[in-house]
């Protein structure tokens, strides 16, 4: 799969909920991660995790995903360049280290809080 996304001119991920009030799914991290190209709704909790527009690329509603795909078609050099930002943030703040280890911060915390409250 990492191969085929690295593979790919343009990844198109599409959220079924769009984030709602969650993280983003793991699309973007794994495009983003094998050096893809990436086009993701836009959601404003997004930038917590890559920068639209430098590491990612967004849209808002169905025409602007097909110009912004029309564009980037048009545009590798900076397809390219957007991707590998975007692989460059992934690696550095999302690697499978960073991400085990925010996932032990917000366990810790909920046990402690769990405990002062017992």
């Amino acid at each position: 799969m990492l191969r085929t996304l690295r593979n790919a001119r343009i990844v198109v991920n599409v959220d079924v909920d769009a984030f709602g009030n969650q993280p983003p799914n793991m699309r973007l991290i794994e495009a983003t991660g094998a050096g893809a190209f990436l086009i993701t709704p836009y959601h404003p909790e997004l930038k917590n995790f890559f920068e639209p527009g430098v590491e990612v690329e967004t849209f808002r509603t169905e025409n602007e995903l097909v110009s912004k795909l029309l564009y980037y078609l048009d545009n590798p050099d900076r397809c390219s360049e957007i991707a590998r930002n975007g692989q460059v943030r992934c690696l550095k703040d999302h690697a499978l280290k960073d991400r085990a280890l925010w996932f032990r911060d917000i366990m810790s915390e909920a046990l402690e809080e769990k405990i002062s409250r017992a």
